[in-house]
Protein backbone atom coordinates (compact mmCIF):
# COMPACT_ATOMS: atom_id res chain seq x y z
CA UNK A 1 0.00 0.00 0.00
CA UNK A 2 2.67 2.52 0.93
CA UNK A 3 4.78 1.83 -2.52
CA UNK A 4 1.40 2.15 -4.14
CA UNK A 5 0.26 5.78 -3.46
CA UNK A 6 -0.91 5.30 0.27
CA UNK A 7 2.36 6.78 2.53
CA UNK A 8 0.65 6.40 6.09
CA UNK A 9 -0.57 3.29 5.72
CA UNK A 10 -0.42 1.45 9.27
CA UNK A 11 1.39 -1.45 10.38
CA UNK A 12 -1.06 -4.53 11.28
CA UNK A 13 -1.36 -5.68 14.91
CA UNK A 14 -0.68 -8.92 15.88
CA UNK A 15 -2.73 -9.99 18.88
CA UNK A 16 -2.24 -13.67 21.11
CA UNK A 17 -4.01 -16.59 18.89
CA UNK A 18 -2.03 -15.51 15.67
CA UNK A 19 -5.33 -12.62 15.21
CA UNK A 20 -4.34 -9.64 13.18
CA UNK A 21 -6.40 -5.91 13.18
CA UNK A 22 -5.36 -3.46 10.96
CA UNK A 23 -7.10 -0.31 11.11
CA UNK A 24 -7.66 1.62 8.51
CA UNK A 25 -11.22 3.39 8.80
CA UNK A 26 -9.48 7.55 9.08
CA UNK A 27 -7.35 6.74 6.23
CA UNK A 28 -8.25 7.24 2.86
CA UNK A 29 -5.87 4.79 0.56
CA UNK A 30 -5.79 5.75 -2.81
CA UNK A 31 -7.88 3.75 -5.40
CA UNK A 32 -4.80 2.54 -7.11
CA UNK A 33 -2.91 0.98 -3.85
CA UNK A 34 -6.23 -0.84 -3.10
CA UNK A 35 -6.57 -1.86 -6.41
CA UNK A 36 -2.72 -2.82 -6.71
CA UNK A 37 -3.20 -4.85 -3.08
CA UNK A 38 -6.37 -6.20 -3.20
CA UNK A 39 -5.02 -9.42 -4.14
CA UNK A 40 -3.15 -9.50 -0.93
CA UNK A 41 -6.59 -9.44 1.46
CA UNK A 42 -7.53 -12.87 2.86
CA UNK A 43 -11.24 -11.95 1.66
CA UNK A 44 -10.88 -10.56 -1.55
CA UNK A 45 -13.01 -13.21 -3.32
CA UNK A 46 -10.41 -15.02 -4.49
CA UNK A 47 -9.03 -18.62 -3.65
CA UNK A 48 -9.70 -17.99 0.17
CA UNK A 49 -13.25 -17.57 -0.47
CA UNK A 50 -13.29 -20.51 -2.50
CA UNK A 51 -11.89 -22.70 0.60
CA UNK A 52 -13.91 -20.89 3.08
CA UNK A 53 -17.09 -22.09 1.41
CA UNK A 54 -15.16 -25.59 0.63
CA UNK A 55 -14.41 -25.80 4.23
CA UNK A 56 -18.44 -24.82 4.70
CA UNK A 57 -19.55 -27.28 2.52
CA UNK A 58 -17.31 -29.96 4.12
CA UNK A 59 -18.56 -28.91 7.39
CA UNK A 60 -22.26 -29.39 6.27
CA UNK A 61 -21.37 -33.14 4.61
CA UNK A 62 -19.85 -33.81 8.08
CA UNK A 63 -22.79 -32.78 9.97
CA UNK A 64 -25.34 -34.59 7.62
CA UNK A 65 -23.29 -37.67 8.18
CA UNK A 66 -23.50 -37.49 11.61
CA UNK A 67 -27.31 -36.48 11.83
CA UNK A 68 -28.15 -39.52 9.50
CA UNK A 69 -26.00 -41.69 11.86
CA UNK A 70 -28.26 -40.91 14.87
CA UNK A 71 -31.17 -41.42 13.02
CA UNK A 72 -30.10 -44.83 12.14
CA UNK A 73 -29.30 -45.35 15.56
CA UNK A 74 -32.34 -44.80 16.93
CA UNK A 75 -32.89 -40.78 17.35
CA UNK A 76 -35.56 -41.02 14.55
CA UNK A 77 -36.24 -36.84 15.17
CA UNK A 78 -32.66 -36.06 15.32
CA UNK A 79 -31.92 -32.81 12.65
CA UNK A 80 -30.05 -31.93 9.78
CA UNK A 81 -27.68 -28.83 10.12
CA UNK A 82 -28.56 -25.53 8.94
CA UNK A 83 -27.39 -24.79 5.43
CA UNK A 84 -24.27 -23.49 6.99
CA UNK A 85 -23.70 -26.75 8.63
CA UNK A 86 -24.26 -25.39 12.23
CA UNK A 87 -26.11 -27.83 14.54
CA UNK A 88 -26.66 -27.07 17.86
CA UNK A 89 -27.89 -28.65 21.62
CA UNK A 90 -30.60 -26.19 21.28
CA UNK A 91 -31.57 -27.26 17.33
CA UNK A 92 -31.68 -31.21 19.09
CA UNK A 93 -33.58 -30.26 22.09
CA UNK A 94 -36.19 -28.48 20.26
CA UNK A 95 -36.92 -31.69 18.71
CA UNK A 96 -37.82 -33.01 21.75
CA UNK A 97 -34.45 -35.00 22.27
CA UNK A 98 -33.18 -35.55 25.89
CA UNK A 99 -29.27 -34.20 24.91
CA UNK A 100 -28.34 -36.13 28.37
CA UNK A 101 -30.31 -39.51 28.09
CA UNK A 102 -27.82 -42.56 28.60
CA UNK A 103 -28.97 -43.58 25.65
CA UNK A 104 -28.58 -40.68 23.36
CA UNK A 105 -25.16 -39.81 24.86
CA UNK A 106 -24.55 -43.95 23.69
CA UNK A 107 -25.68 -42.85 19.91
CA UNK A 108 -23.42 -39.45 19.92
CA UNK A 109 -20.36 -41.87 20.92
CA UNK A 110 -21.39 -44.22 18.49
CA UNK A 111 -21.77 -41.44 15.60
CA UNK A 112 -18.51 -39.57 15.95
CA UNK A 113 -16.91 -41.29 13.52
CA UNK A 114 -19.56 -40.35 10.83
CA UNK A 115 -18.59 -36.63 11.66
CA UNK A 116 -15.12 -37.28 10.16
CA UNK A 117 -13.30 -35.34 12.87
CA UNK A 118 -15.89 -32.28 12.98
CA UNK A 119 -17.44 -33.77 16.37
CA UNK A 120 -15.34 -34.84 19.18
CA UNK A 121 -16.28 -35.73 23.03
CA UNK A 122 -14.53 -32.84 23.78
CA UNK A 123 -16.52 -30.58 21.66
CA UNK A 124 -19.60 -32.68 23.02
CA UNK A 125 -19.10 -31.79 26.55
CA UNK A 126 -18.17 -28.54 25.76
CA UNK A 127 -21.13 -28.17 23.61
CA UNK A 128 -23.69 -29.34 26.81
CA UNK A 129 -22.19 -27.79 29.11
CA UNK A 130 -22.52 -24.03 27.49
CA UNK A 131 -26.21 -25.50 27.06
CA UNK A 132 -26.53 -25.30 30.58
CA UNK A 133 -29.20 -27.81 32.43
Amino acid sequence: MRSNGTPNFPDPQQFVGGNVKLTIHQLAPSQAALNACSHLLPTNGGSDSEETAQQQRTRLADGLSFARCMRSHGVSRFPDPTAQGQLTVEMVQAQGIDVRSPHVLRVVQACLPASHGALTPAKVREALNRAGS
